[in-house]
């Protein structure tokens, strides 16, 4: 709804009415620059758009999950044990009980269309989010793991 849009396109940011400011690309040459940024600020933010595409619906907007069906991402001991383990499930999805922070989830994550870099983007963003580890994920580290797991 653009009537909410809070009129708040200062240096590259917008920000929607009660969320987090998200990056405006006003031209080509900008958004070049900014899809190709390692920065972490940026890898983040491309990552948290990648999040709220694929993952949102089931791991919900904080990243809480939904107890018993979706496990959480957010403070979730289960992500921040394994970072490679964490790619694999990104790439591969994951069917069968995991317990995620004491609870047990037994249900299927279907295998997510995403490139590497996308894949180290979204993982990147949910590790410096909720509570999570702080942890980096690089392209590079996907395509190797993904090709050895």
């Amino acid at each position: 709804d653009k009537s909410k849009i809070i009129a708040n396109k200062v240096d590259g940011l917008m920000q929607l009415e009660g969320s987090s400011p998200i990056f405006f690309i006003s031209n080509k040459n900008r958004a070049s620059t900014f899809q190709n940024s390692q920065s972490l600020p940026d890898r983040i933010a491309r990552g948290r758009s990648v999040y709220m595409e694929n993952c949102m619906a089931c791991h919900q907007k904080d990243g809480r999950g939904i107890k018993g069906v979706f496990p959480p991402l957010a403070a979730s001991d289960f992500l921040n044990k394994n970072k490679k383990r964490a790619i694999s499930i990104v790439k591969n999805g994951i069917e069968g009980e995991i317990v995620v922070n004491g609870i047990a989830y037994n249900s299927t994550m279907a295998a997510l269309k995403l490139s590497n870099e996308e894949i180290a983007d979204v993982l990147t963003f949910l590790y410096n989010s909720w509570g999570n580890s702080k942890k980096t994920v690089r392209p590079a580290e996907v395509k190797s793991i993904i090709s050895n797991y």
